[in-house]
């Protein structure tokens, strides 16, 4: 069974070495997907990656166009962020072997502002990323998710996540994620008041609190699960208000539907 490992990449220069490296436990392929401006392209081929680049509008068309360059029969999606642990890789190998048809998911172990984070809204963080090449594509415009109609079998080995470096990127990520979650929303026909983001956010730092165990994440824990609700997500459903009356579309607050949280995949 032949697999590609896509690495999709912009500006990655510091992470594209070490992903690269972790990804060479693995058969196949290297193909990265790359619209730098810093010179990420040039290492990823000095790694002996196969490398295109040129302008994409937006990850969900990187990672599908991927797909249709790929030349593996599997494809595996691994961030630049992100490195391959032993175990991990020796499970996919023994899944390629295995001669089954499904998809993989891995959990991811998160580490931010400089310590693992094992409580709250970064964990658990479960991820599907290996796939028959041709069975898959990509669908949203943030925390873009796999659509497929396969089976999915978890892999115990984990896959290590770099993420947020400082609480300055946390925080400007989180803005830019609200933006276009909004945008995304109103396309789909999703409506909001400024009642419904404050409902939200309190369900959202409940869950966070209590439900995904954040209490026990001490100070650092606790600002996640205070920023992920009064931030991230009382932000992306104001701007969605915001796009409702603009358009003359602004619900009653009593027949507002209740809704779930979209599913995260890559933060």
């Amino acid at each position: 069974m032949i697999l590609t490992t896509v690495i999709p990449t912009l500006n990655e220069k510091e992470n594209i070495g070490p992903c690269i490296g972790s990804a060479k436990a693995l058969p196949g392929e290297i193909l990265v997907m790359d619209d730098s401006s810093d010179g990420t392209d040039t290492l990823a081929r000095d790694l002996g990656a196969r490398v295109v680049h040129r302008d994409f509008p937006d990850i969900t068309s990187k990672r599908n166009m991927a797909l249709d360059m790929a030349l593996g029969d599997y494809v595996f999606f691994l961030d630049a962020d992100e490195r391959l642990s032993p175990k991990l890789a020796s499970e996919i190998i023994a899944f390629l072997e295995s001669g089954k048809r499904s998809a993989c998911a891995m959990r991811r172990h998160n580490e931010a502002f400089g310590r693992k984070v094992r409580f709250g809204p970064l964990y658990p963080d479960w991820v599907t990323r290996l796939f028959p090449t041709k069975e898959v594509r990509w669908k949203g415009l943030i925390h873009e998710r796999p659509v497929h109609s396969l089976p999915v079998v978890k892999l115990k080995g984990p896959m290590l996540h770099h993420t947020y470096p400082d609480f300055a990127t946390y925080l400007r990520k989180q803005a830019f994620y609200a933006k276009l979650w909004a945008e995304e929303a109103r396309d789909l026909g999703k409506t909001a008041t400024p009642w419904k983001a404050v409902n939200r956010a309190y369900l959202s730092f409940l869950k966070m609190f209590f439900l995904k165990l954040g209490i026990l994440g001490g100070p650092v824990g606790w600002a996640l699960c205070w920023y992920y609700s009064s931030g991230y997500t009382l932000s992306k459903y104001l701007l969605l208000a915001d796009k409702c009356r603009k358009a003359g579309e602004l619900p009653k607050e009593s027949e507002e539907p209740a809704e779930k949280e979209p599913k995260k995949d890559n933060i």
